[in-house]
Protein backbone atom coordinates (compact mmCIF):
# COMPACT_ATOMS: atom_id res chain seq x y z
CA UNK A 1 0.00 0.00 0.00
CA UNK A 2 1.40 3.46 -0.93
CA UNK A 3 1.87 6.28 1.56
CA UNK A 4 -0.62 7.92 -0.02
CA UNK A 5 -3.68 5.32 0.86
CA UNK A 6 -2.23 4.24 4.14
CA UNK A 7 -2.41 7.56 5.61
CA UNK A 8 -5.77 7.78 4.32
CA UNK A 9 -7.37 4.65 5.05
CA UNK A 10 -8.79 6.04 8.33
CA UNK A 11 -9.89 9.15 6.51
CA UNK A 12 -13.66 8.59 8.15
CA UNK A 13 -12.47 8.58 11.34
CA UNK A 14 -12.27 11.68 13.62
CA UNK A 15 -9.04 13.77 13.69
CA UNK A 16 -8.25 14.62 17.03
CA UNK A 17 -8.47 18.15 17.94
CA UNK A 18 -5.10 19.73 18.38
CA UNK A 19 -6.28 23.22 19.30
CA UNK A 20 -6.34 25.29 22.24
CA UNK A 21 -10.16 24.36 23.59
CA UNK A 22 -10.50 27.58 25.54
CA UNK A 23 -9.21 29.52 22.30
CA UNK A 24 -12.01 27.53 20.49
CA UNK A 25 -14.77 28.25 23.38
CA UNK A 26 -14.06 31.95 22.96
CA UNK A 27 -13.99 31.11 19.44
CA UNK A 28 -17.95 30.40 19.56
CA UNK A 29 -18.82 32.54 22.19
CA UNK A 30 -18.01 35.74 19.47
CA UNK A 31 -19.73 34.23 16.79
CA UNK A 32 -22.63 33.74 18.84
CA UNK A 33 -22.25 37.05 20.20
CA UNK A 34 -21.73 38.41 16.75
CA UNK A 35 -25.15 36.61 15.40
CA UNK A 36 -27.00 38.08 18.22
CA UNK A 37 -25.99 41.98 18.43
CA UNK A 38 -28.68 43.61 16.04
CA UNK A 39 -27.10 47.30 16.08
CA UNK A 40 -24.10 45.56 13.91
CA UNK A 41 -21.93 47.87 16.14
CA UNK A 42 -19.76 44.97 17.53
CA UNK A 43 -16.18 44.46 17.33
CA UNK A 44 -15.99 41.50 14.35
CA UNK A 45 -12.80 39.68 15.81
CA UNK A 46 -13.73 36.40 14.77
CA UNK A 47 -16.13 37.22 11.89
CA UNK A 48 -15.16 35.26 8.39
CA UNK A 49 -14.17 32.22 10.43
CA UNK A 50 -17.46 30.99 8.61
CA UNK A 51 -15.58 31.68 5.27
CA UNK A 52 -12.82 28.98 6.09
CA UNK A 53 -12.79 25.55 4.09
CA UNK A 54 -13.93 22.66 6.76
CA UNK A 55 -11.73 20.05 4.02
CA UNK A 56 -8.43 22.40 4.04
CA UNK A 57 -8.66 22.66 8.36
CA UNK A 58 -9.50 18.76 8.39
CA UNK A 59 -6.20 18.61 6.15
CA UNK A 60 -4.31 20.90 8.59
CA UNK A 61 -5.24 18.70 11.85
CA UNK A 62 -4.34 15.39 10.27
CA UNK A 63 -0.81 17.17 9.44
CA UNK A 64 -0.64 18.21 13.14
CA UNK A 65 -2.25 14.56 14.25
CA UNK A 66 0.44 13.12 12.27
CA UNK A 67 3.32 14.87 13.91
CA UNK A 68 1.78 14.54 17.26
CA UNK A 69 2.03 11.01 17.07
CA UNK A 70 5.50 10.77 15.43
CA UNK A 71 7.06 13.42 17.55
CA UNK A 72 4.69 14.29 20.44
CA UNK A 73 1.77 16.92 20.91
CA UNK A 74 3.08 19.80 21.03
CA UNK A 75 6.32 19.19 19.86
CA UNK A 76 6.85 21.74 17.47
CA UNK A 77 6.69 24.72 20.61
CA UNK A 78 10.15 23.06 22.30
CA UNK A 79 11.83 24.43 18.64
CA UNK A 80 14.05 27.18 20.23
CA UNK A 81 13.09 30.75 19.71
CA UNK A 82 16.06 31.57 17.75
CA UNK A 83 16.04 28.67 15.21
CA UNK A 84 11.90 28.41 14.81
CA UNK A 85 11.90 30.72 11.81
CA UNK A 86 14.47 28.82 10.09
CA UNK A 87 13.25 24.83 11.00
CA UNK A 88 9.46 25.86 10.06
CA UNK A 89 10.48 28.57 7.45
CA UNK A 90 12.49 26.08 5.57
CA UNK A 91 9.98 23.24 5.82
CA UNK A 92 7.55 26.12 4.35
CA UNK A 93 9.50 26.17 1.60
CA UNK A 94 10.68 22.44 1.07
CA UNK A 95 6.37 21.61 0.42
CA UNK A 96 6.08 25.01 -1.11
CA UNK A 97 8.78 23.85 -3.62
CA UNK A 98 7.05 20.23 -3.82
CA UNK A 99 3.76 21.84 -4.76
CA UNK A 100 5.55 24.41 -7.68
CA UNK A 101 6.78 20.90 -9.14
CA UNK A 102 3.07 19.79 -9.48
CA UNK A 103 3.45 17.44 -6.33
CA UNK A 104 0.06 17.50 -4.84
CA UNK A 105 1.29 14.86 -1.86
CA UNK A 106 4.37 14.37 -0.32
CA UNK A 107 5.92 11.16 -1.06
CA UNK A 108 7.06 10.55 2.22
CA UNK A 109 3.76 10.58 4.59
CA UNK A 110 0.81 11.29 1.72
CA UNK A 111 -0.40 14.48 3.22
CA UNK A 112 -1.31 17.14 0.92
CA UNK A 113 1.75 19.36 0.94
CA UNK A 114 -0.30 22.57 0.65
CA UNK A 115 -1.53 21.80 4.38
CA UNK A 116 1.75 21.17 5.02
CA UNK A 117 2.37 24.90 3.81
CA UNK A 118 -0.24 26.01 6.05
CA UNK A 119 0.71 24.09 9.08
CA UNK A 120 4.36 25.54 8.85
CA UNK A 121 2.96 28.87 8.25
CA UNK A 122 0.89 28.84 11.75
CA UNK A 123 4.28 27.64 13.53
CA UNK A 124 6.12 30.98 12.16
CA UNK A 125 2.77 32.74 12.98
CA UNK A 126 2.86 31.55 16.68
CA UNK A 127 6.81 32.11 17.10
CA UNK A 128 6.32 35.56 15.86
CA UNK A 129 3.55 36.22 17.98
CA UNK A 130 5.63 34.63 21.18
CA UNK A 131 8.69 36.97 19.68
CA UNK A 132 6.38 40.01 20.16
CA UNK A 133 5.03 38.86 23.74
CA UNK A 134 8.96 38.69 24.87
CA UNK A 135 9.83 41.88 23.46
CA UNK A 136 7.08 43.56 25.15
CA UNK A 137 7.90 42.26 28.51
CA UNK A 138 11.34 43.44 28.28
CA UNK A 139 10.15 46.80 27.44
Amino acid sequence: MDAKKEFYKDADKPVPLLVDPYFLSSLVEQLSYDAKNEDKTYIRAASGVQHLSADFITEMARVLAFGAEKYGANNWKQAPMAEARDIYLNALLRHALAYAKGNQHCVKDGQYHLAQIAVNAMFLFYFDKIGEACELADI
